[in-house]
Parts: structure tokens; sequence; C-alpha cells
């Protein structure tokens, strides 16, 4: 039999899903950054997945099997979490991100802002949110400087000053929301 011919055979036995992406022989961490990249994650190679587009359940094979691989990414914990998040597994999604974040995954930090900012999932924490969209910003990720901003145009949040959310926006970097 033909080498052509076997990888015709293994390309039909595939899911079909995976013999078009070609993941059926991807290592680990590619699948996971291929599946779960977050848009604005500038650590990640692959072309960024939005929250609703997720396959729960491949994400999580995935970035769990990259994970053990033997130097794992942050962003592979980080992309883990957001398929927890998306299947519905709230407590292990929120510890895998809270994990990331304290490791300085800067998407990490202001995604789970965005959870205490929003009390989904947390206890609503806005003052805390805004320590974790500060870290984000100072880490590379510019949505955190909007993240502040909002925060501090927020009367209801414990950081309101609308003052500095001027200053921030004058900056010109703070137009990013």
């Amino acid at each position: 039999m033909k080498l052509s011919s076997i990888l015709c055979i293994c390309a039909l036995a595939a899911p079909p899903a995976l013999a078009a992406t070609g993941e059926t022989d991807a290592p680990a961490g590619e699948r996971c950054d291929r599946l779960a990249t977050y848009p604005g994650d500038f650590t990640s190679p692959a072309r960024p997945v939005r929250t609703e587009d997720l396959d729960a359940p491949r994400v999580i094979s995935a970035c769990r099997a990259a994970l053990d691989e033997p130097a794992p990414a942050l962003r592979h914990l980080f992309q883990l979490a957001r398929g927890l998040l998306a299947a519905g597994e709230a407590r292990d999604g929120v510890a895998a991100l809270t994990a990331a974040a304290r490791m300085g995954h800067p998407a990490a930090l202001f995604v789970l802002a965005e959870l205490h900012a929003e009390g989904r999932f947390v206890v609503r924490d806005t003052v805390l949110a805004y320590a974790l969209f500060q870290d984000a910003f100072r880490r590379g990720h510019v949505p955190g400087l909007g993240g502040m901003i909002a925060l501090m145009e927020d009367p209801e949040s414990g950081v309101y000053d609308p003052a500095r959310a001027a200053q921030a926006r004058a900056i010109g970097v703070g137009g990013a929301e």
C-alpha cells in the first residue's frame, strides 16, 4: 500500500472537524492556541476566538493536554479557564483564571478584572477590579486602561474619580475601551 493511500485512509478516519484543521497531529499547545486564543492576547501566535465561538469540550481537552507538556505556556492556563467558564464550570474556571492572573498573564488579569467589575462568577469588587485592570495595563494589555477609566467614571465604584478619568483619556490611549 502506498504512503498516499495510507494518508487518505487516515484523513478519512479522523473526525471531520479535526481533519479539516490539521489538529489530529498538532501538538496540544498549538491545538489549545487555535481553539481558545483570547482576542487581544498578544502572547498567543494564533488567531483569536470569540467567547461565543469556543468549543468548550475541545478547548478543555486540548488545554489540559498542553499543560501536561514539558514546558507549558502560561497562556494555556488562561485558555483552559476560558474553556471551563464557557462550559459553565465557574468554580474551576475562576480558579484557573485567578492562577494565570497571579502568575502575571496580562489578558487573564484583564478578564478577571472584568468579572470582578461586573460581579460575574465572583463577588463584585470594583476596587480589586481597578487594581487588576491597572496591572493588566502595566503589563501591556492596553484595554486595561479603558477598564480603569470606566471604573473611575462610575459613581458607584470605590474608585470614582472623574478628574483622573479625564486625565487618563487625555493621554490619548484612554479611548481604547
